[in-house]
Parts: structure tokens; sequence; C-alpha cells
């Protein structure tokens, strides 16, 4: 990622830790912990990697977390835990994948306008992806599997106290590209996605 885009990120996240934990010396934060599901579509070299946008219903990410926020402020933090799939389509020249992921991540959550139900999200987010090759005996798996540094960014909105829906974009990495050289369309490392998810607060 590049230096400007990390300098962004980290800051953002700073200020946002350094407001939340404020309003924790006060007494004043408050937590939702909160359960998301939603579906898919393969963008970037996600798409080169699957050769589909969206691969139905078997594309789904599954996601928990809670909300740290602060009721004078207009940011809050939001951890979370997940599990991502992107699901491909077989292709007679050249391969093609399905992808599994764990990810954990980290958004800064700022609601511009405190009377509207609407919220703008950033953070990183680590990604683990098994790729998977598809049509090949047992599927077996390709390249790398540790956990790799992303983030992503998106728009929510409250339909009501409970319950939000959000449309995310998330940036991962799979393959180190210094470990092999990268062709673009041919030898992908950098899969990214769309998510359109439901959340509910308890």
């Amino acid at each position: 990622m590049k230096s400007k885009t990390m300098q962004l990120i980290t800051a953002v996240f700073m200020l946002g830790t350094a407001s939340v934990l404020s309003a924790q010396d006060n007494g004043s934060a408050g937590l939702k912990p909160y359960l998301s599901f939603g579906f898919n579509f393969a963008q970037g070299h996600g798409h080169d990697m699957t050769e589909k946008t969206w691969g139905g219903l078997g594309a789904f990410t599954g996601e928990t977390g809670v909300e740290f926020f602060n009721p004078y402020t207009s940011l809050s933090l939001r951890p979370n835990v997940g599990y991502a799939k992107i699901l491909g389509e077989a292709n007679d020249t050249k391969p093609t994948y399905h992808l599994f992921g764990w990810f954990l991540g980290m958004d800064v959550v700022y609601r511009p306008i405190k009377t509207l139900p609407v919220s703008l999200t950033l953070g990183p987010s680590f990604h683990s992806w098994t790729v998977e090759l598809i049509g090949a005996p047992a599927n077996p798996v390709q390249g790398e599997r540790d956990f790799k540094f992303g983030w992503r960014f998106g728009v929510g909105y409250d339909v009501m106290d409970n319950l939000r829906v959000d449309l995310v974009f998330t940036q991962t990495e799979w393959r180190s590209r210094n470990t092999s050289p990268y062709v673009p369309g041919f030898n992908p490392s950098l899969p990214a996605y769309f998510l359109l998810k439901a959340s509910y607060s308890f």
C-alpha cells in the first residue's frame, strides 16, 4: 500500500481512538455488539481470479464486532472479525479460482451529520485467503495463506436503531508481489470486493 494512504488511515484511526478513549475516561462511552451478513461482489484482481462479479448466494460475508461510541462526538470505533467467500466460474482460456478468507479489522466510523442516519467508515482489514483452483482434482490450494494487510471503506445507513445496511469496498492482498513477478490480469495479487450487508446491533 502506498505510504500516503497508510499515513491517512493511521491518522484517522488514531483520531478515532483518542476520541473514544477520552469518552471512556469521562464515563460517557458506550458499546453495541453486532452481527452482519451480506453478499460479495468481486472487483479488480478479485474479478480476474473469479471471472465473475457475483458468485450467487454462496458468495457471502458473515461478520461480528463491537462498536465503541462517544455520544459527544461524531466518531466511534468498530473492531470486527469475519469470514468471506468469493466464488468463481470455470473458464476455458485461463485458470479461475474460489476465494475463502478469514479477516479481522478495525473501522473508524464517522457520522458527518448527527441528525442524519448516515455513517462513513474507514480502517485496516487483515485477510488470510485460501485460494482454490476451479475444476482441478480436489481443488488444490494456491499461493499464500498468511494474514496480510488491506483496507476497507464504506457508507452505512441506519434503517432503525438496531438495524443498519452498509456498502463496503475492501482492498486486500493475497500474494506478495516480491515472491512472484506480477503480470496484470494473469498473476493477480490484490483481490478486492464490494460487500452489501445488513447488521443487527444488540
